[in-house]
């Protein structure tokens, strides 16, 4: 099902005429980025580097979840969620 939902935003976004030449790998990942509030910079090579500049709401969302002791959690489904540390009994 990731596989699929991945190559159909790849084609979805190549075949839209855009600059996002990204892979089905890059896809997936792209997401979770996108949630650290990073802002992508278009890239014009298929499967290249791609890029994303830290946005002051990426400081301001990491600032927050440190300062309220959250953790990073993964979730099966790809992605992220800011949590609160659970306290040791």
């Amino acid at each position: 099902m990731k596989k699929f939902l991945g190559l159909a935003v790849v084609f979805a976004l190549i075949t839209a005429g855009t600059a996002w030449a990204i892979t089905e790998n890059q896809a997936m990942v792209a997401p979770v980025l996108e949630q650290l509030k990073l802002e992508a910079v278009p890239s014009k090579v298929i499967g290249g580097p791609q890029t994303y500049k830290i946005t002051n709401e990426t400081i301001e969302l990491l600032k927050e979840a440190k300062k309220e002791s959250k953790h990073i959690v993964l979730k099966p489904s790809g992605e992220i969620e800011f949590v609160a540390k659970k306290k040791k009994k």
